[in-house]
C-alpha cells in the first residue's frame, strides 16, 4: 500500500512526466505547411515545413536543401534542436549556404519512405532537385555537422 510520501512523489513524476511530453510535443507540432520558425535578427535560419516549398525556394536561389526528419517523441531530435541547430555557428552556416526544411516523420511517412529514412534524427542534403546528396543519421554535435556540411 502507497504511504502519504509515496503517493505524493508518484503524483509529482506523473505531472512532471505529462509536462515534458506536452513541452516535446509543442516544439515540433507546427501545422502551417511553409512556417519558417526563424527569429527575427539577421543571420537566422528560415525554416521550411514543407519539402515542396524548400524545393521552390531552392530552384529560385540556387542553394542546395538541409533537411531534418524528426519526430516530437525523439529525444534525439530534441537534443539536435536544442544543442546544434541553435548554435550560432551552425545557423549562419544554413542561414547563407542552404534552403532548410524540417521534416515531422511521423506526419510525412511517405516522405520519409521514399528517402529511406529508418533511424531518427536524419538529416538529408539534397540538390535543388530533392535529390540526396549525402545522408547523416542520428544526432550530430555542432563540430560533427558543421565538418560534415
Amino acid at each position: 500500500m502507497l504511504n502519504s510520501r509515496n503517493l505524493i512523489i508518484l503524483v509529482a513524476l506523473i505531472v512532471v512526466f505529462l509536462l515534458g511530453g506536452v513541452i516535446l510535443f509543442t516544439s515540433f507540432n507546427d501545422t502551417d505547411s511553409s512556417a519558417d520558425f526563424s527569429a527575427d535578427s539577421e543571420g537566422d535560419v528560415k525554416w521550411y515545413t514543407d519539402l515542396n516549398s524548400a524545393i521552390s525556394e531552392a530552384q529560385k536561389t540556387n542553394k542546395p536543401i538541409f533537411a531534418v526528419f524528426s519526430a516530437s517523441w525523439c529525444p534525439a531530435c530534441q537534443q539536435l534542436e536544442s544543442d546544434t541547430l541553435s548554435n550560432p555557428q551552425v545557423q549562419q552556416k544554413l542561414a547563407q549556404g542552404y534552403v532548410a526544411v524540417k521534416i515531422d516523420s511521423d506526419s510525412n511517412p511517405e516522405l520519409s519512405s521514399q528517402y529511406e529514412v529508418y533511424g531518427l534524427p536524419t538529416i538529408i542534403i539534397m540538390d535543388s532537385e530533392g535529390a540526396e546528396i549525402k545522408k547523416l543519421i542520428g544526432y550530430q554535435s555542432p563540430d560533427q555537422l558543421l565538418s560534415s556540411i
